[in-house]
């Protein structure tokens, strides 16, 4: 970090060790972000070989499965990311804290050849955060996707062909005062999806009963419609609780249901810090599929120490 905080930056890199499985498992990552009061900037760069595998963890992209030939692929990669905002602060305004004139970000993802895989941009023209902490925005999104294996996305056998495929939708949203004790927000996208359309509204309903816990749901719902290939409604539902015993020690549990995956979770996650910055973390989870039979079940256990030299 600088002096002032406005520049920082990090440098990780990881190694993952699995039994029969040798080289080509490592993770490097960099990023560099500069932070004003109007400007702020963020730019990183990932590479992930097809080895690092988080048995623990979760890497989002490592594995491809092709929905004709039933296989599945282990493939690395590389990402950049980069954003880009100014913030207006209107001096005499009683209701608005900042207007964001600009906002721009754009991550792409590479194969190992470099080749492009997918790209994503945003623009966001138009945002406003009010004195309440409320909040409303409005924003446009591309992407660019080169895929590589047969994705049958709505699940009924009529698979998406690899190919180049470009779209572009909208997303608008608001967020009720975040300092209340009951919080609500919601977003709504529309726009192209591949070759059809998607249409993605969203509500979040939190109420705290501070300072003991906060009780929240959600639910989403996608509209997808591919033309010939067909439409089909996935729906995401969630609740959380979160309860806190004191300052150091927390308990948060999850269920959520998605009928994309027909699956039913809950996970359970005690946390506590034992010492200032260091935790002990315990686990569990559990799956049922739509009939509430177990599909599989995890417990994890994990201690971090903070270090000062």
């Amino acid at each position: 970090k600088s002096k002032n905080n406005r520049w920082t930056s990090n440098l990780n890199y990881a190694k993952a060790f699995t039994n029969n499985i040798k080289g080509e498992n490592n993770f490097l990552g960099a990023d560099i972000g500069y932070d004003s009061k109007r400007v702020d900037s963020y730019f990183s760069v990932q590479r992930i070989e097809k080895n690092h595998i988080t048995e623990t963890g979760f890497t989002p992209l490592l594995y491809n499965y092709d929905a004709l030939t039933e296989q599945t692929t282990r493939e690395g990669f590389k990402s950049a990311f980069g954003e880009f905002q100014i913030k207006h602060f209107p001096k005499n305004s009683k209701k608005i804290d900042w207007i964001r004139r600009f906002w721009v970000f754009d991550r792409s993802v590479f194969n190992e050849d470099n080749s492009l895989r997918d790209n994503l941009l945003f623009i966001s023209p138009f945002a406003i955060r009010f004195k309440s902490s409320a909040y409303v925005y409005a924003t446009f999104l591309n992407v660019t996707t080169n895929l590589n294996y047969n994705f049958d996305f709505l699940q009924n056998g009529n698979v998406l062909t690899p190919d180049n495929y470009n779209y572009t939708y909208a997303r608008v949203g608001y967020w009720s005062p975040s300092n209340r004790k009951l919080y609500f927000a919601c977003k709504l996208e529309y726009g192209q999806f591949y070759n059809g359309t998607r249409l993605n509204p969203l509500v979040i309903l939190s109420y705290r009963l501070l300072p003991r816990a906060v009780l929240s749901g959600s639910y989403e719902m996608n509209v997808v419609d591919l033309n010939e290939l067909g439409n089909r409604n996935f729906h995401l539902a969630k609740l959380t609780s979160e309860i806190y015993v004191n300052n150091r020690l927390n308990w948060t549990t999850y269920l959520q249901y998605n009928t994309q995956g027909n699956n039913f979770n809950i996970n359970s996650r005690i946390q506590w810090e034992y010492k200032p910055l260091s935790y002990v973390y315990l686990v569990v989870s559990n799956n049922y599929d739509n009939y509430l039979e177990q599909k599989n079940w995890n417990v994890s256990f994990k201690v971090n120490r903070r270090l000062d030299f």
